[in-house]
Parts: C-alpha cells; sequence; structure tokens
C-alpha cells in the first residue's frame, strides 16, 4: 500500500509551497494557491459555517456553494498532481492501491483535497489520513 506525502515548505504571497511524495521517494516540489476568489471564499464560509446550522434557509446559495466545493477540490488536484508529469504519472500508477495521505504542516486547501473524486474513486474508504502540524 501507498503513502502520499505533501508536505508544506513556505508561505509564498499567493498561498505556499510544498513537496510531494509516493512512500518517501522522489519529493516532487509543487505551489499551491488558493483556488476561489475571495467572494467564493465567503460563500463556502457561510455553507459550513452557517446554513449548515439553519438548512430550511438558502437552499439555492446553499446548492451552489455544495457544488463548488468539488472544482475546489479539483482545482486543488491539479495543482498537486498535474503540475509535474512524472508526479502524475506516479499517482495514476498507484491510484488504486492508495492507503494513506500524509499532510504535515497543512493548511485548508490541502485538507479539502481529501474531498476530491479523485481519491473516492481510488477506493477512499480504506484511505487512512495523517496530518502533523510540526516537523
Amino acid at each position: 500500500m501507498t503513502t502520499i506525502t505533501i508536505r508544506e515548505q513556505e508561505s509564498t504571497d499567493s498561498g505556499f509551497t510544498a513537496t510531494l511524495s509516493f512512500d518517501g521517494r522522489v519529493n516532487y516540489p509543487i505551489a499551491i494557491t488558493d483556488p476561489f476568489t475571495p467572494k467564493q471564499e465567503q460563500s463556502l464560509e457561510w455553507y459550513f459555517e452557517q446554513w449548515l446550522v439553519f438548512p430550511q434557509l438558502g437552499t439555492v446559495k446553499a446548492a451552489q456553494a455544495k457544488e463548488s466545493v468539488k472544482s475546489y477540490g479539483e482545482q486543488l488536484f491539479e495543482q498537486v498532481f498535474r503540475t509535474n508529469i512524472d508526479a502524475y504519472s506516479e499517482y495514476r500508477q498507484i491510484r488504486g492501491n492508495l492507503s494513506q495521505i500524509q499532510i504535515e504542516r497543512g493548511n485548508r486547501f490541502l485538507l479539502l483535497l481529501l474531498l476530491l473524486p479523485p481519491f473516492q474513486r481510488g477506493g477512499r474508504g480504506g484511505i487512512k489520513l495523517m496530518r502533523r502540524q510540526s516537523l
């Protein structure tokens, strides 16, 4: 079973840099930016922090926010796995045999990565998430 590790390196003006590795082998450099505008972020905040508490109001807005989570995750997936052809090739080889995703010093962008359909299709039920704050 394979472990994917995403290790946050340092903050940038638009997000942060990180490394991506499979079973601790090659560290692929990646850059992560917020895939949404501030307005889209506000919609997600409203959905997760307010609407889920009072789900009777704003059902159309809630449906739009819920659908946007998929787009958010897909854009993160592109940034993490598809910016380097070698990294994406490795991911495609192991995606059906993935057992663990380890996020070190990860922020909310990376945690939402786990909502992605690509991980759900790869048998997400058996994937274990590890989040470490300190290195």
